[in-house]
């Protein structure tokens, strides 16, 4: 009967954490899904003011060959 009683505590303190964990994602998803929501607000925005979606800048900051040439 001991033995029963810490496997059960040990299943507890299991569903403890696992739950803890749980909520951890899911405060910092919520907090990525607000970050989102604002950035396609943004982009949202942008097409309604101009018609379409603002241009697509490089990570690198520098405009790719393809991109250069369909512009000028």
């Amino acid at each position: 009967m001991a033995d029963l009683l810490v496997s059960l505590g040990k299943i507890s303190a299991n569903v403890d954490n696992s739950l803890a964990e749980v909520q951890s994602r899911n405060e910092a998803t919520q907090a990525e899904l607000s970050a989102l929501h604002s950035t396609i607000s943004t982009i949202n925005s942008c097409k309604c003011e101009t018609g379409k979606a603002p241009k697509k800048i490089p990570v690198s900051g520098k405009a790719s060959p393809r991109s250069e040439a369909s512009s000028s």
